[in-house]
């Protein structure tokens, strides 16, 4: 990238009155005025910056020196005495595959914007860069340039265009062999983050937010409020987001390494002039990430500090500027529904985006009028076609008590005072066990002493049945349960034919099953047809039972 300008695209169009981009402050950037990224040797610090914030120029970096993490001796911190504050740049890196769902993301900056003043209120204006991993004449060959050459003519046009100085494309450059690497899955990723950190890193004024293709603005003002808390977190080196998904739940510390678990994830705000990055880059080479084994850019720099060398987390921040933002929230390839997403997050990364199966009586966990309507999946309501039965598959050895303990514990954890019955969807519950019915009784009577919302209203043994209220099977007092007699001729996988059902949908689940405290059931509700979708980090699977 530092041997080639980045191509610039029309400027942005007089000031209109979209509601959504109220101004505030005046841009130091006229209207209209790009900002091109000058080649490294026509810059230095300084020359076209102001200085429009009240922190001291060697705030952005730390006490000099840092001790070195990849074997490099230490380096300087301290900045030119002219230095000012660090500009933003948002880099959006992409690759043939994910080209149209770069271009897709930009239809939600329409619906959440992403600043409320020209130029996000700050001087200058920050630049969007494009940022493709080959060669911008390899990308004008691909099936993808057609939309993307139309996006960027396009941009002018567009709202969100006026938080921007300039929209510019970059070519990253990286050959075949580097970008389809066969030592790692990451090497083509890693090889296009070092040669941005290198092309910017000439350019000691400015910080990028890499801002990959999958991350989800979830606020209106993201990037009002991404800048703030870069210059409120000063100095810092990266500044991002932990995994904060449900995958890892069930692995203990030991399985899970200590750099991966700490490591913050590559979509993030990078200050290119920290030591820190400095140093990793300056044992960057594209031959060994393409030759060697190795863990992706970021993981890796978390190896740097939180591997041989053991650096705590407090030294981590405070010597070498390694921070989280509340703003941001990795949740790569997590089922994720609106109250996965705390009120700080700003912008979401990764998420498989579903929401909740809906409670009758209970309203859905809704995000902030701040977010309202900023979530990527239609809410889904309880109605006459959401009703569903939790069908119990038991085999007579007692587990199905735990089962059901952890059904209450579920229904205490997620009680809320707006729910006017249990937090759970499930519109009525079927158990069917095995013909000796010990397991029944025993649930008999766990459901008569141990739950707020469900009602025993069926059992299935003869002698029992004068001690049951059958009115209460048509759910007007709580959620109805049946429990049925299986023969222990029948295998339990005919069940699902067997039992009582007469809702419009069932879950099954076996008596080995315990639901987690945080139960929840995820669905699609977008859809094009039904979708079965697994559940696991929501139920624990007791596999030595």
């Amino acid at each position: 990238p530092a041997q080639q300008q980045p191509q610039e695209w029309p400027s942005l169009p007089p000031m209109s009155g979209n509601p959504l981009l109220v101004p505030h402050a005046p841009s130091a950037s006229p209207a209209g005025q790009a900002v091109p990224l000058a080649p490294p040797s026509s810059t230095s610090p300084g020359d076209d910056e102001e200085d429009d914030d009240d922190k001291q120029d060697d705030e952005w970096g730390p006490p000099s020196p840092i001790p070195p993490v990849f074997g490099s001796p230490p380096l300087s911190t301290t900045p030119p005495p002219s230095s000012p504050p660090a500009a933003l740049a948002i880099v959006r890196p992409f690759a043939t595959h994910d080209a149209s769902k770069l271009i897709g993301s930009f239809a939600r900056w329409e619906v959440v914007a992403p600043c409320a003043a020209v130029g996000a209120g700050f001087a200058p204006a920050p630049p969007l860069v494009l940022y493709y991993s080959k060669s911008i004449r390899e990308l004008r060959g691909t099936p993808a340039w057609p939309s993307l050459e139309a996006f960027l003519q396009g941009a002018s046009s567009k709202p969100w265009r006026r938080c921007f100085g300039s929209v510019s494309l970059l070519g990253g450059n990286l050959t075949e062999a580097q970008h389809g690497s066969e030592v790692a899955w990451s090497s083509g990723p890693s090889v296009q983050f070092y040669r941005m950190l290198a092309y910017y890193s000439a350019r000691p004024e400015t910080t990028v937010y890499y801002m990959d293709p999958d991350t989800v603005p979830m606020a209106r003002f993201w990037l009002d409020r991404l800048m703030r808390d870069m210059h409120a977190q000063r100095p810092f080196s990266v500044l991002g987001s932990t995994y904060r998904g449900s995958n890892w739940d069930s692995f203990s510390d030991e399985e899970i390494p200590v750099a991966l678990r700490r490591h913050l994830n590559g979509n993030a705000v990078y200050n290119v002039s920290h030591p820190f990055l400095l140093e990793a880059l300056s044992q960057h080479s594209d031959e060994l990430w393409t030759t060697v084994k190795h863990s992706s850019f970021d993981v890796q720099l978390s190896e740097g500090l939180f591997g041989d060398r053991n650096v705590s987390l407090e030294e981590a921040e405070r010597v070498y500027g390694y921070k989280t933002t509340p703003l941001i929230s990795n949740l790569a390839a997590t089922l994720t529904v609106p109250r996965d997403i705390p009120d700080t997050v700003v912008l979401a990364h990764g998420a498989v985006y579903l929401q909740e199966w809906p409670v009758p009586g209970c309203p859905p966990t809704g995000l902030g009028v701040d977010r309202a309507g900023s979530y990527p999946r239609s809410m889904l309501t309880a109605g006459a076609g959401t009703s569903l039965t939790l069908l119990i598959s038991d085999f007579g050895d007692g587990d199905i008590d735990r089962l059901l303990a952890s059904l209450r514990a579920a229904e205490e954890h997620l009680a809320r005072p707006a729910c006017a019955g249990s937090p759970l969807p499930f519109s009525r519950v079927a158990v069917l066990t095995n013909g000796a019915g010990s397991a029944a009784r025993a649930a008999m009577s766990f459901l008569r002493r141990a739950t707020r919302h469900f009602r025993l209203c069926r059992s299935g043994l003869p002698e029992e049945e004068e001690d049951v209220d059958s009115s209460l099977c048509d759910g007007s007092s709580g959620v109805p349960v049946e429990i049925g007699l299986r023969d222990t001729s029948v295998s339990a996988w005919w069940d699902i034919c067997k039992a009582n059902i007469s809702t419009d949908w069932f879950m099954q689940v076996t008596s080995d099953f315990t639901l987690a405290r945080n139960f929840k059931l995820p669905v699609d509700t977008d859809a094009a047809g039904t979708r079965l979708l697994p559940i696991s980090p929501f139920l624990d699977f007791d596999s030595e039972s």
